[in-house]
């Protein structure tokens, strides 16, 4: 897959005597840091960019991430099926980690939309919706404060043409991309929604 996911914990205050911090049973979290590296090919051309996006978060009990078998119930992908693949509808809570991304072209802003088939029926599934698991073992049991970081990696990739039926690059040279982010608990809490800066890809 295209993406990368590094946590990092600061605190689990459940050990020790430190008294708690009260956060918020929803997640919180708070823009850090956005690069933009380019991906070069074997004669040198570059090809794509690689972005690294880092947020800081607090989560009041502790319950986030989710593994490879939470795929049912609350967290389940398809949540109706009728007589053929056009017709699904999905639950954007199969992923904990939703990223709206909007190419800046001309001085405006377009929200960018999946090209993979399986996400393309849905207006809520976007190209760079993820999972991050869980920090700890004690996930679904803890229910004390934790704070970290999050980062999260990916190559932005090319798009589908509906018109044409064909994919075309994502982006051009000196476009720039902002990204909008939000995250899940396993409790479906979501987050407060952080806004990146604008950063050009495919550069030096």
């Amino acid at each position: 897959m295209r993406t990368l996911f590094c946590c990092s914990i600061l605190a689990l205050f459940a050990i020790g005597c430190q008294r708690p911090p009260k956060y918020p049973d929803a997640p919180t979290i708070k823009f850090e840091s956005i690069t933009s590296t380019p991906v070069v090919d074997t004669i040198g051309n570059i090809t794509s960019s690689e972005i690294e996006i880092k947020l800081y978060f607090t989560d009041g009990t502790g319950d986030l991430g989710l593994t490879q078998d939470d795929t049912a119930g609350i967290y389940q992908d398809v949540i109706e099926t009728r007589r053929s693949d056009s017709a699904k509808k999905y639950s954007r809570n199969y992923v904990n980690y939703w990223v709206d991304a909007y190419i800046k072209k001309d001085g405006n802003y377009t929200l960018v939309k999946s090209p993979d088939d399986y996400h393309k029926n849905s207006s809520n599934f976007y190209i760079y919706d993820d999972r991050f698991r869980p920090f700890n073992d004690q996930y679904r049991t803890n229910s004390s404060p934790i704070e970290g970081y999050l980062n999260y990696k990916f190559t932005v990739l090319e798009v589908l043409d509906e018109s044409t039926v064909t994919y075309r690059p994502l982006v051009s040279k000196g476009d720039s991309m902002r990204f909008e982010i939000r995250i899940l608990d396993r409790k479906l809490n979501i987050s407060n929604k952080v806004t990146t800066p604008d950063i050009v890809v495919l550069s030096q």
